[in-house]
C-alpha cells in the first residue's frame, strides 16, 4: 500500500485532487476537505464536509470524472462527504421531535 506521501508525490493524483476539490468548491463554497490513505479499497480518500441534509449532491456532482478518474485514469481515489456537525445535530434534534411527536400521539 502506498503512503500518504507517495500518492501526493504523484503528479497526476495530486491534479485529480486539485480538480475534484475545484469542482466542488464551486458547486458547494462552503466546504472542508481532508485527506487521508485507507485500505479497504485501497487509495487516498477525499473527505469532504459541506453543509447539506443529503450529502449525495456532492456525490452527483461528481459521480463521472471520479468513475472516469478510477477506471480509466487508474487512480485509487475516493470521496467521502459528511455533513457538518451543526447540521448533523440538527437533523437529530429533528428526529428526536419527530419520534416524540409520534409517540404522544399514538
Amino acid at each position: 500500500m502506498n503512503t500518504f506521501e507517495e500518492y501526493l508525490a504523484d503528479e497526476r493524483m495530486q491534479s485529480a485532487v486539485n480538480e475534484l476539490q475545484s469542482v466542488i468548491s464551486e458547486a458547494f463554497p462552503v466546504v472542508e476537505y481532508e485527506l487521508y490513505v485507507w485500505d479497504d479499497p485501497e487509495g487516498l480518500y477525499l473527505r469532504t464536509v459541506v453543509d447539506l441534509d443529503d450529502t449525495d449532491e456532492v456525490t452527483d456532482h461528481v459521480i463521472d470524472r471520479l468513475v472516469r478518474m478510477y477506471f480509466d485514469e487508474q487512480l485509487p481515489i475516493h470521496l467521502i462527504p459528511v455533513r457538518t456537525p451543526e447540521r448533523r445535530a440538527a437533523l437529530w434534534e429533528a428526529e428526536l421531535k419527530r419520534r416524540e411527536q409520534f409517540r404522544t400521539s399514538s
